[in-house]
C-alpha cells in the first residue's frame, strides 16, 4: 500500500455528495437538542441567571422590589432594553422556570441547526460529519480562555437567544449574502448588543476581504466582485446605522476614564472576561492546542477541496481577526487601558474560530470514520479525537490529530502490531487528558448525541421518527422515575445530568431566611446582605443594597455600585480573589459599618452569617445566616 500523508487521499466512491434531506435534518438536530436539554443539566437561577430573572421579574411587576438600586437603575435605558421587554412579554404567558428551559432548548436546538446545515455546506458529502458537529456543538464546552465562549448554553441567558442568529450571519457573510448576515447581526444585537454588533462586523470583514481579494487578484471573475465589495460596504454602513439607532445614541458614557472603568469592571467585577493575565493557564493553552488542531483539519480540508478556496479564506480571516482582537484586548487593556478595547471583551468573540474548528474538525472524523474499510486504522483517530473532552478537549484533539497523521505518514511500513500499539496508547492518552479534565459527564453526553444520530442514520421513513420518540421519551422516564426513587448504581449520575428548575434546590441554604423575609418583612424593605448572595433578591423578593454580582452598565450606576461596595466590603483588592475578601469582611461586619449602612442607604435589615457577633435584634435564625433588625442603628 501507498504511504499516505494526509487523511483525505483517496476517497471512496460512497465518500461523494449526496443531496441533503431536510426531513432527517431537522428531525435529527430536534432529537438532539431534546437530548441535550434533558442530559446538559440545564439550570434556572443559576450562574448569569441570577442578575437576569430579578430584571425580567421587575418587568412584570413594577413594584418587585422598589428600593432595589440595581433594578431602579435599569429604569434607564440599559444593554439588556429589548431583552427584558421581550422576556416580559413571553413571562406573562408561561412561568418563567419552564420558559427558561423551552427557550435554552430552543436556542440550542438552533444553533445545532445552523451547525448541520453550515457543514453540510462546507463538507456537502453525506450526513456523518454534520451529525458529528451538532453532537460536538450541543455536548462539549471545550475552549473558553476567558470563560465566555460558548456554542451552547445550561443557563438561559440574552446572549442564548442571539447565537443562532450571528452563527447564521457569518455562514452567510462568508457565502457574500450580506444583507442577511446584516440583518441577522441586527435582530441578534437585540439580545446581546455586544456580540452581535462585532459578530456582525466581524463576518462583514470578513466576507467583504474575500471579495476583495478575489477582486484585486487573480480570479477569472474578480470583475464580479467588486459588487459584492461594495455589497459588503454597504452593509456594514447600515450595521453602524442600525446600531446607532438602536442602542449608541441612548449612552451617556462620559464619567468614567478608561484606567477606572478597566478597575471596575475588569480588574474588580469580571477579570475572566476582561484581562487576559487573569485567565486560567491550562484553558489559554487547551485554546492553543485546540487551534493547531484545528488548523490541521483546514489544511487537509484544503488539499481535499480546492474548489472552497474563497470559503477556507473567509474561515481564515475571520480567525485572524478575533485572535488579533485577543491581542488587543492584552495591549489595551493591560498594557495601556483604552475603554473601548475593554467594553470589547474580546475573549467572547473565541466563538466565531471554535465554530469554524469543530466544523472542520468534524468533517476530518466523518473522513476517516468512512475509510475505516482500508484496514489502515486511521479511523481510531477519530476515535481518539472523540474520546476528548472537558478543559483539555483541544489537547485531546490534538492527539487525535497526530495520531492521524502519524499513521498516514508512517502506517504502511509499520506492523499490524506498532500501529495498534501506537493508536491505543494515544486513546488511552485522551482519555487521560478527558478525565483529567473532570467532564465525564460531557464526554458520556457526547456519546449519546451521537448514538441517537447515527441510529436515525441508519434507519428509514417511519422507524425514524418512532427511534426519535422513543429516544426522548424514554431518557425523560427515567429522569422522572430516577427523581421519585433514584435507580441504582446510574441514579447519581442521571440526577446530575437532569434540568434542575427549582431555584431553590441550588440555593438550599438561603430558603429559610428568604422565606422569613418575604411572609414577615414589608414588600419594600431593604437588606443589606453578603456580596455573593443576590439570589436573596429573587427567593425573597426584598431589594438589596448592592451584591457584587448585579452591576449597571450605565457610567452613573458603576460609579454607585463602586461606591455602594466600598461602603458595605471594603477593604478588598482589585483581584480576582475581591469577592471571597469581601465576603470574609461581611462575616465580620461591625455595628459602624452598618449604622453607616443603614443611615447612608436606609437599610431596614441585614443578612448576616450566624457567626457574626451582633447585639442588634435578631429576627431570624438558621444554622447558615441571621436576620436582624437595623432600626437601632438609624
Amino acid at each position: 500500500m501507498a504511504r499516505q500523508t494526509k487523511p483525505d487521499q483517496g476517497d471512496p466512491p460512497a465518500y461523494q455528495a449526496a443531496p441533503q434531506d431536510w426531513r432527517f435534518a431537522l428531525l435529527a438536530v430536534i432529537t438532539m437538542g431534546l437530548l441535550h436539554g434533558l442530559l446538559c443539566r440545564l439550570r434556572f437561577l443559576h450562574g448569569d441567571a441570577i442578575v437576569q430573572v430579578p430584571l425580567v421579574l421587575r418587568e412584570l411587576d413594577p413594584s418587585f422590589c422598589p428600593r432595589d438600586f440595581f433594578l431602579n437603575a435599569q429604569d434607564s435605558f440599559s444593554p439588556r432594553h429589548y431583552w427584558i421587554i421581550l422576556m416580559g412579554w413571553m413571562g406573562r404567558h408561561v412561568a418563567l422556570p419552564q420558559l427558561y428551559l423551552a427557550l435554552t432548548i430552543l436556542s440550542n436546538t438552533l444553533i445545532a441547526l445552523v451547525t448541520y446545515f453550515f457543514a453540510d455546506r462546507v463538507v456537502n458529502r453525506g450526513r456523518v460529519a454534520p451529525l458529528v458537529a451538532c453532537a460536538i456543538v450541543l455536548a462539549i464546552e471545550g475552549i473558553a480562555p476567558g470563560f465566555a465562549a460558548q456554542l451552547h448554553y445550561r443557563v438561559f441567558v440574552p446572549a442564548a437567544l442571539g447565537l443562532p442568529l450571528l452563527l447564521l450571519g457569518l455562514w452567510m457573510a462568508l457565502e457574500g449574502r450580506f444583507a442577511v448576515a446584516t440583518l441577522a447581526a441586527i435582530i441578534a444585537s437585540l439580545m446581546h448588543p455586544l456580540m452581535g454588533i462585532v459578530t456582525g462586523f466581524v463576518a462583514l470583514a470578513s466576507g467583504g476581504l474575500v471579495a476583495l481579494s478575489a477582486a484585486v487578484g487573480g480570479a477569472e471573475d474578480r470583475r464580479e466582485q467588486w459588487p459584492a465589495v461594495w455589497r459588503a460596504a454597504l452593509s456594514g454602513v447600515a450595521l453602524a446605522l442600525a446600531s446607532w439607532l438602536l442602542w449608541f445614541r441612548h449612552y451617556e458614557q462620559n464619567l468614567i476614564g478608561s484606567e477606572l472603568f478597566v478597575d471596575i469592571l475588569g480588574r474588580l467585577r469580571a477579570p475572566m472576561l476582561y484581562i487576559p493575565s487573569q485567565f486560567f493557564s491550562v484553558r489559554v493553552i487547551d485554546t492553543v492546542l485546540f487551534l493547531v488542531a484545528a488548523g490541521m483539519s483546514l489544511a487537509w480540508y484544503r488539499a481535499e477541496r480546492p474548489d472552497r478556496r474563497p470559503l477556507i479564506r473567509g474561515i481564515i480571516i475571520a480567525s485572524v481577526i478575533v485572535l488579533l482582537m485577543q491581542l488587543g484586548g492584552y495591549l489595551f487593556v493591560e498594557v495601556w487601558p483604552v475603554r473601548q478595547w475593554a467594553a470589547l471583551q474580546a475573549s467572547r468573540f473565541m466563538f466565531i474560530p471554535k465554530w469554524f474548528g469543530i466544523v472542520l474538525i468534524a468533517a476530518t472524523i466523518s473522513r476517516l470514520w468512512d475509510r475505516a474499510r482500508d484496514e489502515t486504522g486511521e479511523s481510531a483517530g477519530a476515535w481518539i479525537m472523540l474520546a476528548a473532552g472537558g478543559r483539555t478537549h483541544g489537547a485531546g484533539l490534538l492527539v487525535g490529530h497526530l495520531a492521524t497523521w502519524l499513521t498516514g505518514r508512517y502506517g504502511a511500513a509499520a506492523a499490524p502490531a506498532q500501529r495498534a500499539l501506537a493508536l491505543g496508547l494515544g486513546f488511552v492518552a485522551a482519555v487521560m487528558l478527558a478525565a483529567w479534565g473532570g467532564h465525564s459527564q460531557e464526554t458520556a453526553l457526547l456519546a449519546v448525541l451521537l448514538a441517537a444520530a447515527l441510529m436515525l442514520l441508519s434507519l428509514r421513513g417511519w422507524r425514524r421518527l418512532g427511534a426519535s420518540i422513543a429516544a426522548v421519551g424514554i431518557i425523560s422516564a427515567v429522569i422522572a422515575v430516577n427523581a421519585a426513587r433514584p435507580l441504582p448504581v446510574i441514579g447519581d449520575g442521571i440526577a446530575e445530568m437532569a434540568p434542575a428548575l427549582d431555584m431553590r434546590d441550588w440555593h438550599s441554604d438561603l430558603v429559610g431566611a428568604a422565606d422569613y423575609a418575604r411572609t414577615h418583612t414589608a414588600g419594600d424593605a431593604l437588606f443589606a446582605g453578603p456580596p455573593e448572595r443576590p439570589a436573596f433578591r429573587t427567593l425573597a423578593r426584598r431589594a438589596l443594597v448592592v451584591d457584587f454580582w448585579s452591576i449597571p452598565f450605565s457610567d452613573s450606576g458603576m460609579l454607585e455600585w463602586y461606591e455602594r461596595i466600598q461602603a458595605c466590603y471594603a477593604p478588598f483588592d482589585l483581584v480576582m480573589e475581591a469577592p471571597l475578601q469581601m465576603d470574609q469582611n461581611w462575616r465580620s461586619v461591625s455595628h459602624e459599618r452598618l449604622a453607616v449602612i443603614a443611615r447612608e442607604y436606609g437599610a431596614d435589615y441585614a443578612l448576616l452569617y450566624v457567626e457574626t457577633l451582633t447585639d442588634l435584634p435578631v429576627l431570624y435564625e438558621d444554622a447558615t445566616f441571621r436576620i436582624v433588625d437595623l432600626a437601632p442603628l438609624r
